[in-house]
C-alpha cells in the first residue's frame, strides 16, 4: 500500500481481507488521515480481539487504533510515538493483550561514511525503550517503562520494521509477560543477540534472566513470540 494513489506516496495503508469459501476478499482499508508522505503506515500491527494498533515510520508521529464494531471499524483516539532522550523521531513496533500496549521505540543511527568497517559495525549498536500502556476508555495511560536495552542495527532497514521487537503474554487477556528482542551481530560490539523477559508480579514487572544463543553465534535478529500456549516463547 505504500504506492496507493488514495494514500499519497510511501504513506502506507493497512489492508483487511475475508476469507468467503475459496476466495479472500478485500473489507477495509485503512490510511493516513490526512496523508503523509513516507508515514509508511501498517509497518508494525498489532490485533487482540476487536482492537487493531497500527505504526507507522517516524513521520506518522503516532499510534492509530481502530475498534470493530457492529456497523464496521471506529477510529479512537491516537497515542503519540515519543522522541528519543535526545529530542529524535523514534521508530516505534508494538504489541497488544487485553487492554495492555507494549511500546517499543528506537532512534536511528546513521553510520559514519569516514569509519573502517570495524569502527562502522561498533557505531551501529544503539539503545532502545519499551513502555507499557493500559488502556483507559479510548485512551491509553502509561504503567511502565525499561531502562534503555542495547542492541545493534546492523542490516535493519529504516524503511521496514525497525527497531526491538517486542511481544506480550499472559492468560485470560491480561498481560503477565512482556520480551524484548535485543538484535546482535558478529564484530558489533554485541556478538549476540538476545531476548530480555519481563514478569509482573506483586511488585509489578521486573526483568528476568536474559536468554541468548551460545556464545559466539552471531545473531542477526531477535525476534520474540508468546505463542497461544501461556508460557511459551520462542525466538531466533
Amino acid at each position: 500500500g505504500y504506492c496507493d494513489a488514495q494514500a499519497g506516496d510511501s504513506s502506507g495503508a493497512v489492508y483487511i481481507f475475508q476469507h468467503d469459501g475459496n476466495n479472500w476478499v478485500e473489507t477495509t482499508r485503512f490510511t493516513p488521515s490526512p496523508p503523509v508522505a513516507g508515514a509508511r503506515m501498517g509497518s508494525s500491527i498489532a490485533w487482540y480481539g476487536d482492537l487493531m494498533a497500527i505504526s507507522g515510520s517516524p513521520l506518522a508521529g503516532s499510534i492509530s487504533f481502530f475498534q470493530r464494531e457492529a456497523n464496521g471499524w471506529r477510529q479512537l483516539s491516537p497515542l503519540a510515538v515519543p522522541a528519543s532522550a535526545e529530542g529524535k523521531p523514534t521508530y516505534p513496533l508494538i504489541d497488544l493483550y487485553g487492554d495492555t500496549l507494549a511500546l517499543s521505540t528506537v532512534a536511528w543511527v546513521e553510520p559514519a561514511s569516514d569509519l573502517d568497517e570495524e569502527a562502522m559495525l561498533q557505531s551501529l549498536k544503539t539503545e532502545g525503550i519499551v513502555t507499557l500502556f493500559k488502556r483507559e476508555g479510548d485512551q491509553w495511560v502509561q504503567t511502565f517503562e525499561t531502562a534503555p536495552q542495547e542492541a545493534s542495527l546492523y542490516r535493519m532497514r529504516p524503511e521496514g520494521p525497525f527497531g526491538l521487537p517486542v511481544s506480550l503474554g499472559g492468560e485470560d487477556g491480561e498481560a503477565s509477560l512482556f520480551a524484548v528482542g535485543k538484535p546482535g551481530f558478529f564484530r558489533s560490539g554485541r556478538q549476540q543477540g538476545s531476548v530480555l523477559i519481563y514478569e509482573r508480579g506483586p511488585r509489578g514487572w521486573q526483568p528476568q534472566p536474559e536468554l541468548a544463543l551460545a556464545a559466539g553465534e552471531a545473531v542477526p535478529g531477535a525476534l520474540p513470540f508468546f505463542g497461544p500456549v501461556p508460557g511459551r516463547l520462542s525466538f531466533g
